[in-house]
Formats: C-alpha cells, structure tokens, sequence
C-alpha cells in the first residue's frame, strides 16, 4: 500500500488530504481544514506566507496533525 499526503489551496481555505493507493484503488481522506486570509502586496491580494499565522505553517502544522 502507498500512502501519500496532498495540500489543496484556495483562495479562502486549504486542507490536507491522505491518500492511500492499493495498486488499483485510491482512497483519498480529509485530515485537516483550515481558513487562509490573504494580504494586500501592492495592488494585489496573494497568499501569505511569510509569517508564523501565514498558511506555509498552517499547511506544515496540518501535515503533522495528520501522520
């Protein structure tokens, strides 16, 4: 059995997913939601991921929730 971790990114919420893949199967598994807030660079919403709230630790954070 292969067992692998999947980030999916919105552009309000993210989630960590596990799958488990058995050669002919995929099971796909939510493990963790979490909302994301964009900040204002310039003239542009973008993703933050520069401090520690930012959604680089929410994802790293949700991965280890999840193992």
């Amino acid at each position: 059995m292969f067992h692998l971790a999947a980030v999916d990114l919105g552009a309000s919420s993210g989630r960590v997913m596990h799958g488990a893949f058995d050669g002919s199967h995929l099971v796909l598994v939510e493990r963790h939601r979490f909302s994301t807030r964009p900040v204002e660079m310039g003239s542009h919403l973008c993703t933050d991921v520069r401090n520690r709230s930012g959604t680089y630790c929410l994802v790293k954070a949700s991965i280890n929730r999840s193992s």
